[in-house]
C-alpha cells in the first residue's frame, strides 16, 4: 500500500533502505533542520512510520549536514550505506553524524562483510552503486578498492564511467527508480 505522510514530515527516498526485517533511515534531528538544505528526513516522519510499519524495525541513522562544506554533508544515508546481500554491506562512516550508528551497521553485519570506506571515498559516494542483485553490482569505473573487494566477494562488477553523473552530488542509485519491490 501507499503511506501518505503529513506535510510537515519529510522523507526522501535516497534516505530509506530496506533489509529483510529493518528499514534503515538516514535522518537529521537537530534544531537548525529546517535551515539545512541538504536536511530531507526529519523526526516527524520516523515516529509516524514507526507506527505505520508495525511488521518492520525502524532504524534512524543520524548524517552529516552543512550548508557550507560539502565535506561534512551527507545528502541522503545511500551515500554512506549500502545493503548488498543479507550479510554484506557497504559502510562510509564518515557520512555518519554520531559513531555509534556506523559502528551499530558494522556490528550488524559482521566486519568481514562490509567494506568500509575513507572519508575520500565517501565523498566520491562510493556506497552509492546499484545492487542488481546480491550476486552482480553496477559501479563506478573509478570506484577500484570497492570493485576489487566486491569481486573478492565473488561479486559481479559491471563497470560504468560515472563521472559526469557524480557531479550532480548523486550515482547508481540516485537516479534510478525502483517501481516495484519484492521481498
Amino acid at each position: 500500500g501507499v503511506i501518505k505522510l503529513p506535510e510537515f514530515m519529510h522523507i526522501e527516498g535516497g534516505d530509506v533502505i530496506v533489509h529483510n526485517d529493518k528499514v534503515f533511515i538516514g535522518t537529521y534531528s537537530e534544531d537548525d533542520y529546517s535551515s539545512l538544505i541538504t536536511a530531507r528526513t526529519n523526526n516527524s516522519s520516523i515516529n509516524y512510520l514507526k507506527k505505520m510499519i508495525a511488521n518492520k524495525e525502524i532504524i534512524p541513522l543520524d548524517l552529516k549536514k552543512s550548508n557550507s562544506d560539502i565535506y561534512k554533508n551527507t545528502l541522503h544515508l545511500d551515500c554512506c550505506f549500502q545493503t548488498i546481500s543479507n550479510d554484506k554491506a557497504i559502510i562510509c562512516p564518515d557520512g555518519f553524524s554520531n559513531k555509534k550508528d556506523a559502528e551499530f551497521l558494522i556490528n550488524y553485519f559482521g566486519e568481514n562483510n562490509v567494506f568500509i570506506g575513507t572519508p575520500e571515498e565517501t565523498f566520491e559516494l562510493t556506497s552509492n552503486v546499484l545492487v542488481i542483485s546480491p550476486e552482480v553490482i553496477v559501479s563506478n569505473v573509478k570506484f577500484k578498492r570497492l570493485n576489487s573487494w566486491l569481486e573478492n566477494k565473488g561479486i559481479l562488477v559491471e563497470r560504468v564511467d560515472y563521472t559526469n553523473v557524480s557531479k550532480m552530488s548523486g550515482l547508481f542509485r540516485c537516479s534510478t527508480l525502483p517501481l516495484n519491490r519484492e521481498s
